[in-house]
């Protein structure tokens, strides 16, 4: 075997030595435990410690729902991320037709810690309709989003949990909104929010809205809290270069020894 297909052979031998370890692909699920809604109807409390996400569109008031991604997200640089999938579980969806969008935040929010039970505190210590803190207005009542960037939730099969036939998980697929340099640094800096109300028109009658279980709930554990999937191939390490590069010495040493 000439020299140089020794070469080639024993460059190719270490990448995939070397890739099959440094390259494989990784799943792994992070809960969201940071989260609350906003509700329009009560504009000045907060719900930071309540069950449920409220999402909710009617003739006379608005839910959302905010939440920040979890911090081992930010550990993984963009280019390693295959995908990013929220999900919320809702144990009744009574959405119809209607959509729920994930907007990235522009302005960073407090949770509270009002349950939403019994008589609210006198003054919110966490985000409200009117405020994302208790305290300071939101630049427009019921939070700062980029309306120019969104996810339309995907809702999925009926009944997963047998203990809720009408229960289901909304997925919303945010890849495109980390690899986009002005989404990803609105949503580590600032969080996302899940609307029903905005782009779509208010229902003639009743009321479209779900009651996502929250990450207070004490009635669902995982995997019916909030979370975050997220798929990764990790870049190649510095342990290929260098295996790679043992290589190339390795033929080069060979080489040297046919020369003499």
């Amino acid at each position: 075997m000439s020299n140089a297909k020794y070469c080639m052979i024993a460059a190719i031998v270490a990448v995939q030595a070397a890739g099959s370890a440094g390259w494989a692909q990784t799943t792994i699920t992070y809960q969201i435990t940071t989260d609350t809604y906003l509700d329009s109807s009560v504009p000045t409390e907060n719900f930071g410690l309540s069950g449920s996400d409220k999402v909710v569109i009617n003739s006379t008031s608005a839910c959302r729902t905010l939440f920040d991604l979890p911090t081992n997200l930010w550990s993984y640089t963009p280019s390693a991320i295959e995908s990013a999938v929220v999900s919320f579980y809702v144990w009744s969806d009574s959405t119809a037709t209607y959509n729920v969008s994930l907007f990235p935040l522009t302005r960073a929010f407090g949770e509270g810690t009002w349950n939403g039970k019994g008589t609210p505190p006198t003054q919110a210590n966490g985000a409200t309709w009117n405020t994302y803190d208790g305290t300071n207005s939101w630049t427009t009542a019921g939070g700062d989003f980029d309306s120019a960037n969104s996810v339309v939730g995907i809702k999925g099969t009926l009944g997963v949990n047998p203990n809720d036939s009408n229960g289901r998980f909304f997925t919303w697929d945010i890849t495109s909104l980390l690899t986009n340099s002005t989404t990803e640094a609105e949503l580590q800096d600032f969080g996302a929010m899940l609307s029903i109300d905005v782009g779509q028109a208010i229902p003639s009658s009743g009321q479209r809205f779900a009651s996502f279980t929250s990450a207070n709930s004490s009635s669902y554990t995982a995997p019916y809290l909030p979370s975050v999937e997220l798929t990764v191939v990790p870049e190649p390490s510095s342990l290929i270069l260098v295996v790679v590069g043992l290589a190339a010495i390795a033929c080069f040493q060979k080489k040297r020894q046919a020369r003499r």
